[in-house]
Parts: C-alpha cells; structure tokens; sequence
C-alpha cells in the first residue's frame, strides 16, 4: 500500500502556505468558517463556504494528473499556479519515503522528486513525470473510484453511456494489458502472415518453374547436341573453303577490269618518271611566282607608308610653329594658371552678385508685406538702425504704461476714493472711464506706429547690407576674358601635340627604308602554275594506281588467262556456297536451340533446388501462424476483454448486493446485463420494479459511487492502493 503522509499548498488560491497531514488512522472530517461573512446566516450555510476545504484535498489529484476534479480541460493545473506557487505530497511505498512537488516556473509546470531526502535528477520533464506515475500508479479512472469520491464528478458506470461503462472497466481493472498483448501478437502475426505469403509464392514459382523444364532429358539433350555439332562443322569447313576462293577471285576481278594487256609495267614506270619531274619544276615555277608577289607587295606598301609620313611631316611645317616645345610647355602653364584665376574671379563675383539680388528679394519682400508709406521709405534711408531701434523702444514703453494705467484702474473702478496714479488727483467713475478710452487710443497708435518702425527697421537693415556688398559685377566680360585665355591655351596644346607627332614622323620616316625590288621586272601568275601542277599531279595518282593493280597481280596465288576465265570460275564456285549455306544455317539454328534447352534446363534445375530449400525453410511458419491466428482472434476487441469484462461484471454485481444493505436504506438488487455492445446497470426495489442505476435519485446516487467502492477494492492489488480514501461533500442534500 501507498501510504500517504502530508499535502502542502504555497500560494495556491486562500492558502498562503498550508499543510494538511494525510497519515491519520481514523475518519476526519475537514470543516472550515468563512470569517468574511458577517451577520446573521441561516443555518451556517454560507460561512462554511469558500474557506478552501475542497481546494486543500484537490491538490493531490492536481499534482498527479495535472488537473483539479472539477477541471473542464486536461492539463490545467497552470490555472492554479501564480508566481511562486507549489504544491508538494509526501508519501511512503515500500521502505523509501518520497515527496513530489509540482511548482510554476516562468510559463510551464515543473516537477521535482525526492527519495529519503535525495533530490532525483531528471534531463527531461518528461522522465520525470513517469516517474511519478510509476510512484503512483493508480489511473485517473481508478483514483476518482478507489481514492477521491468527489460528488461534482459523475461517475462513468452509474452516468455515462454503454461505451463510457466498458472504457470504465477497461482503465479500473487495467484492461489495456489486452490491448498490450493484442499489439504484440498483431505484430508477430503481420511478421508470420508476411513469411506465409513469401512461402506461397515460393511454392507457386517451384510449380511455374517446374513447367519450364524441357521434355528431353538433360543426357538426351547432350548427346543430340554432340551429333549435330560434328556434322555442322564438317558443312561449316567446306562453306568456308568456298568463300575463301570467292574472295581470291573477287580480288583478281577487281584488279583485273579494266587493265590493257597491252601496257607493260616498265611503260608505267617511265611515264611516272616523266611526270614527277614535271611536278617538281611547276612547284618551283609556283613558289617563285609567289615570293616575287610578296616582295612586290611589300614594297608597295613601304613606298605608300614613306609618302604618307612625308604628307603629315609638310602639313605640321605649314603650321608655321617658331617655338621650342620647351618654350611652348612653358607657355601652356601660364595660360593654365590664369585660366584657374579667372574661374575663381567669377565665382566671386557669381557669389557676390547673388547676395545683391538676395538683398534685393529682402527689400522687396518687406515693402510688400508691410506697404510702407513713401515718407517711411524715405526716412529709412536718412536714420541708421540704431535711431529705428530706439523708436522702437520708446512705442514699446508707451504701450506698456498705458496698459499699466488701465490694469491699475480696473482694480480701483469700484472704490470710492479712486485717485489719479500720477498726479494722485481724486477721480470719479466717468473720469476713469474717459483715462481707459484715451489709454486704450494711445495703445492702438503706439501699435501702429510700432508695426511700421519694425518694417522699416527691417529694410534699413537689408538697405545697409546692400550698401556694404558694393556693386553688381559684369559676369559677361569675365566669362569672355576666360574663353580667350581657354582659345590660346587650346592653340598651345595643339603645337605641343604637333611638334610630338613631328618628332614621332621623323623617326618612323628614318626607320623605314624600301626595301631591295626589281620594279622592272615582269610578274608570273601563280594561279596558272597552280592548275597546270594540279592537273600533272592527277595522272601521276591515276598512273601510280595502276601501277599497283599490276603489283597486286602479280602477288595473288592463283592467276587466270583472263577477266572472262576468272568470272566463269566465280560463277562455278558461288553455285557450290548457294547450295551448302542453307544446310549449314539449318543445322546451326538446330544446334542454337538445343543449347538454349541445356542452359534452359540447368537454370530451371538450380531455380528449383533452391526454390525446394526456400519452402523446406519456411515449412514451420504455416503452423505458426494458425497458431497466432488464433491468438490475434482471442484478443481482439470482441474477444477475451469482453469475456473477462463479462466475468468482472457478474462479480462486481455479486459484491454490489452483499454490500447494499450496508449503504441503502430499503433492499435494492443490482443486476449487470453485459454484451458485446451493450452494458447495462439495473436496479430492482423491493416493489418489483427495475430501472437502469442512471435514473436513481441525487442521495441514491451518491449511496450508488460508495457501494461501488466497496465493490471494487477487493479488486484492486495492495500496492495500487492509497492509504486514504476522500469523500467530497458525499452528504450533501
């Protein structure tokens, strides 16, 4: 057995940090006061409530499956976690004392596990939460049933629907072992099922080999192949005797056709003689006529090249150039330097002329704005700034003491001994009246007068800025100052580049000398020489092939008086082949086909051996998978599970009625009414009459979850059981 010994919850909900001891043999009842409500409560009701009673007990399923009882969705123990809130148990299995918390950390629920004392260490959350799980090992059906009796939580096997009832079972008495076993043997029988179908198709090849073999016998085949082969090559030889003497013949037709008796080989040879010799002195004449063409060529060109230089060195002498280059680089440096002064003379002035437009714009920009009079105007250029500021200043004060003596006679308009601030003279309420109209007139002259003093201040300003700039500088004559000197520096440079290329002239001129020619004498076109070697060149080929048909002649073996005694001797021995080669041809492709029927019947007997070897292997698997067949069928959904549910379900209904007079207060019988698809739970009173377990009453129900835990623990194994079991508000109504 499990055996519990303490809960604690830090920061969770109402709790600060509570610990609740969970090791007391005996019943306890947990009972609280909410000290918020004040007033008079109808039969303590409220009080009792929202003090944290349930909440203390929750933690522990909220620590081993991550979600209180009354959790709408899996996985919300993050609802219950703030900050650095914990929920820690701690408990006894065996002879080691454990303690699991499970406590928020940044956006995810970590867990540690302690063993007597000694933190366990855990690379992955996961890891741990197995561990905890094989620590307590009770499922979440079998904890609400066995452990946690919360009457918020209804219970599959008294609410829920045929498939909830079967799934209720199937996780209280851990009947997924047959889900494991099925998995297991499925995956042998697929493996065992897969070798079955490899030793059919093994069978079926050996059966569809097995027709493959020849009818002969592999010796008959031997012997028939050893008769034939003998007789074919004797046919063979003398077809090959008869080719060898066409081909002989073909080569001396070949050579022969065409030849004139006549004509000697000495005659050839001569006549070769001759024309190589012709050959040799046309090539000479060619290549003579060619060097001749080249040299002239060249020297036309070097002649054209001299007369070009000379035509340039009389035109740079015509451009009269008196001065040394020394001289004229010289030159080119002044003129550089002066045309650097005149760019910078008009950026100046650019600039200058530039400001005295902007001082312009200025004037014009304020006369317009402000549409001065032509006496101000006037005035402007007869005072200095400074005099226009000082105006300014005096309109300045004006206004100020007027608004001064106005603000001072608001505050005293209603006294009775209102005086003059200047001269302290008693004053009346229309007297004060007439001091504020006249004040006021004052402001709104001194307001004008200053407009018009700052609009003119203004102008005298940019009047004197324009007077201090001078004035407006000829752009026009600068610019055409500097494109003179740009002309003349442009001139300069054209002599230096002159007397460079003059320099270059004279020496390309001194270099270049005709080179020896004879103008006078007469030129041969190669082109003739050419097609007259071209054509003594084809009858040297036409003779030289002659020449080695006779050659050829004379080296063959077997000669004929003439071209008509070698043709009739073809015709002869073609007649000899002609009826030969279709023997030799039969008999080949007979002696090709049984071959084939050996290598055929050697193929397909090695198949077979090996085929027969595959089946003999695989012999034992048939066995096998009828075996596992059978197993697979046992296990499956409609199989053994149901039969061992069926058998559950009788013994559960038999403690149920043992145990119901303990619970109930009037005789009720239960009945469990199990199929393959069906799973019903039925109730019959003392009156006779039978419902299903769904229809009893609230108090009923409650007395229905209790009776089915006394049913169930005998069930349970010792160490899958804790040592508490929690009834949640199981007297409620």
């Amino acid at each position: 057995m499990i055996n519990l010994h303490r809960i604690t919850g830090k920061d969770i909900g109402v709790f600060a940090n509570e610990s609740l001891p969970l090791d007391k043999n005996s019943v306890s009842v947990i009972r609280g006061k909410n000290l918020d409500v004040k007033g008079k409560v109808k039969r303590g009701a409220d009080s009792a409530n929202r003090v944290g009673k349930s909440l203390i007990m929750s933690l522990i399923p909220t620590l081993r499956f991550y979600a209180p009882p009354t959790a709408t969705r899996k996985k919300s123990a993050k609802d219950l976690h703030s900050g650095a809130s914990a929920i820690t148990l701690e408990f006894t299995k065996g002879k080691s004392r454990y303690a699991i918390s499970q406590y928020n950390k940044g956006k995810s629920i970590k867990l540690d596990i302690t063993k007597d004392g000694k933190l366990l260490k855990y690379r992955e959350q996961a890891a741990a939460q197995r561990k905890m799980a094989s620590l307590l090992p009770q499922t979440e059906a079998q904890f609400y049933a066995l452990t946690y009796i919360d009457v918020r939580r209804n219970n599959p096997l008294q609410r829920g629907t045929d498939a909830e009832r079967f799934q209720f079972f199937e996780d209280i008495f851990e009947l997924d072992i047959y889900d494991r076993i099925a998995k297991e043997l499925n995956s042998e029988y697929n493996t065992l099922k897969y070798k079955v179908a490899q030793l059919n198709a093994f069978r079926s090849e050996y059966h569809e080999r097995k027709q493959d073999l020849p009818k002969k016998d592999f010796r008959e085949l031997q012997t028939e192949y050893k008769s034939i082969r003998e007789n074919t090559k004797q046919i063979r030889q003398k077809v090959e005797n008869g080719l060898r003497s066409l081909e002989q013949l073909s080569i001396y037709m070949t050579l022969a056709k065409g030849l004139d008796p006549s004509i000697k080989r000495k005659d050839v040879v001569t006549k070769l003689k001759e024309l190589r010799s012709d050959a040799d002195f046309l090539a000479q004449r060619y290549r003579d006529a060619v060097e001749f063409r080249s040299k002239k060529e060249q020297y036309e060109s070097t002649v054209k090249r001299r007369k070009e230089l000379k035509r340039r060195l009389k035109v740079i002498e015509d451009l009269g150039i008196t001065a040394t280059l020394k001289e004229l680089q010289a030159k080119l440096k002044e003129l550089t330097t002066k045309i650097f002064n005149a760019n910078a003379e008009i950026g100046k002035a650019s600039e200058l002329n530039e400001r005295i437009a902007d001082a312009n714009d200025e004037i014009q920009t304020v006369l317009s704005d402000s549409k001065l009079p032509k006496k101000w105007i006037n005035r402007a250029t007869q005072v200095t700034s400074k005099q226009i500021e000082n105006s300014i200043s005096i309109e300045k004060g004006t206004i100020k003491q007027n608004e001064e003596i106005i603000e001072f006679l608001k505050h005293h308009e209603h006294s009775d001994a209102s005086s003059c601030p200047v001269c302290n003279t008693k004053l009346s309420g229309k007297a004060i009246d007439g001091i504020v109209l006249r004040c006021q007139d004052a402001i709104g002259n001194a307001r004008k007068q200053l407009k018009l003093l700052r609009a003119v201040h203004a102008y005298r300003i940019n009047y004197e800025k324009l007077a201090a700039l001078g004035t407006k500088q000829d752009i026009k004559r600068l610019t055409t100052k500097r494109e003179k000197l740009e002309q003349e520096a442009l001139a300069v440079e054209k002599q230096i580049k002159a007397l460079g290329f003059k320099t270059k002239y004279e020496t390309l001129l001194k270099e270049l000398k005709l080179p020896k020619f004879n103008i006078k004498q007469k030129e041969a076109d190669p082109l003739v020489f050419e097609r007259t070697l071209e054509e003594v060149r084809e009858q040297i080929t036409a003779f030289e092939t002659y020449l080695e048909k006779l050659d050829n002649l004379a080296q063959l073996e077997t000669t004929y008086a003439s071209y008509a005694a070698a043709k009739a001797e073809y015709s002869k021995v073609q007649a000899y082949i002609n009826k030969y080669k279709p023997i030799l041809d039969k008999s080949q492709d007979k002696l090709n086909s049984i071959n084939e029927s050996i290598s055929k019947h050697e193929i397909v007997t090695k198949d077979l051996i090996r085929l027969k070897k595959k089946i003999g292997e695989h012999a034992k698997v048939e066995d096998d998978f009828k075996i596992y067949d059978a197993l697979k069928k046992a296990y499956s959904a409609r199989g053994m599970r149901k039969i061992r549910i069926r058998e559950l379900a009788k013994a559960m209904e038999t403690n149920m009625n043992d145990f119901a007079h303990l619970i109930f207060a009037e005789p009720i019988k239960f009945t469990f009414n199990v199929t393959d698809t069906k799973f019903d739970v039925l109730a019959t009173r003392n009156n006779g009459k039978t419902s299903d377990v769904r229809m009893l009453s609230n108090s009923e129900s409650r007395a229905f979850v209790l009776l089915l835990f006394l049913a169930m623990i005998p069930f349970i194994p010792a160490q899958n059981r804790f040592n508490i079991l929690v009834m949640d508000e199981i007297e409620a109504g």
